[in-house]
């Protein structure tokens, strides 16, 4: 990907809940009485670092947590003031922000419209059904859900994601069908679509442990996967990566940037951030970003250099998971050294017909896409 057509993002951690879903392995806490000196914590590392991307032109901002929609929008418009300060913005940059349902009332999604940029939503629902809902131990219901969105549609808020969990203990095929169709009906034009894992250290995790939760057997999950795939053709969504469908054109800009080697900085804590030669990430811990930044010093936990085969191994794993696959000019230019390895390595799948050949890309089938991860990881290369 050639600089001038790079994108390059910023991504902000706000590392707080209301409350701990049961799947969840994000750093966060549900502790809000940090709020303002995190707020300004967080200016002080956007500022701090302004020099990092210098000659960066920001084309995508995204909120992330923990659950951002417990900032104000007051607050959430003095971080994107920060940023606007001390970066470059592109003319029309996407600036994300992810919510829960029960955060975006009608007075709070007012607010959002009037006094901030933020132009697009990304809506934590995982399910339309109250039980399942309670499973996950979420705080809000169907009900909260369906009319978080028509009211942020009513605002006029129309760029909107819906996030969705499937392969969940105890949901069927049909109510992951009715979950898609719930979805068709609110117009939303984005929707990502997560299989269920259940994480260490998670309480899902410890339910395992003791017996009382059973994860979904191998056929269930490729049921699922099958009728997301069959729903998201039928309703005119693209299928543009593993777990993401859009109407044409109304891609998610920021996570496309990370499938394609954009550039970011993260701000906040345990957030990454990535300069194509180094990738580095702060400290996980509330307290110890919060010291740092009162030191004048970058929260910085650690860093790595990026090697050229973490460099192919990388564009392989993301270029793979979306439609555009891997663009045999582009490894050919990049990865000169290992395009021959690639090509016979990927001869099997294409024989299976698991992956597709254009004559110019090297993508997954939907029979490949349910073997992802396996094709994957069998065409990486070791150090």
């Amino acid at each position: 990907m050639s600089d001038h057509h790079r994108n390059y993002g910023l991504y902000l951690h706000i590392p707080f809940c209301k409350q701990l879903c049961y799947y969840c392995d994000f750093h966060f806490t549900v502790s809000l009485r940090w709020k303002e000196p995190m707020v300004q914590a967080l200016v002080k590392e956007i500022r701090m670092r302004a020099g990092e991307a210098a000659d960066w032109v920001i084309t995508s901002i995204y909120l992330g947590g923990g659950t951002p929609s417990v900032l104000s929008p007051q607050e959430l418009q003095i971080l994107l003031n920060e940023v606007a300060a001390h970066y470059t913005m592109a003319p029309d940059p996407e600036i994300t922000l992810e919510a829960n349902p029960e955060d975006l009332t009608p007075s709070y999604l007012t607010e959002l419209k009037s006094i901030t940029t933020i132009n697009r939503l990304s809506v934590g629902i995982q399910s339309f059904s109250d039980s399942h809902l309670k499973v996950m131990n979420r705080r809000h219901t169907a009900r909260q859900a369906m009319d978080a969105i028509k009211n942020a549609q009513q605002k006029g808020f129309t760029n909107i994601n819906l996030d969705l969990i499937y392969a969940l203990p105890g949901l069927n095929n049909r109510q992951w069908q009715k979950n898609l169709e719930i979805f068709h009906s609110l117009e939303v034009p984005h929707l990502s679509a997560y299989h269920l894992t259940i994480e260490p250290q998670t309480v899902f995790s410890y339910y395992q442990k003791k017996g009382r939760l059973k994860p979904v057997g191998d056929a269930v999950s490729v049921r699922h996967f099958q009728t997301l795939m069959d729903f998201s053709r039928e309703a005119g969504y693209e299928h543009y990566e593993i777990s993401n469908f859009a109407r044409p054109g109304c891609y998610s800009k920021h996570n496309l940037g990370y499938w394609t080697g954009m550039y970011y900085l993260g701000f906040g804590p345990s957030a990454h951030s990535f300069s194509g030669l180094e990738r580095s990430w702060n400290v996980a811990n509330n307290t110890q970003y919060l010291q740092e930044l009162e030191n004048e010093r970058r929260p910085l936990a650690e860093k790595e250099i990026i090697t050229p085969v973490m460099s192919y191994n990388e564009f392989v794993l993301t270029a793979l998971r979306t439609m555009w696959g891997v663009s045999f000019e582009e490894l050919h230019h990049r990865f000169p050294e290992y395009s021959s390895r690639f090509e016979s390595g990927i001869q099997k799948f294409v024989a299976d017909g698991q992956v597709l050949y254009n004559h110019s890309a090297y993508f997954l089938s939907n029979k490949g896409k349910l073997m992802a991860d396996y094709i994957i990881s069998d065409l990486m290369q070791v150090e």
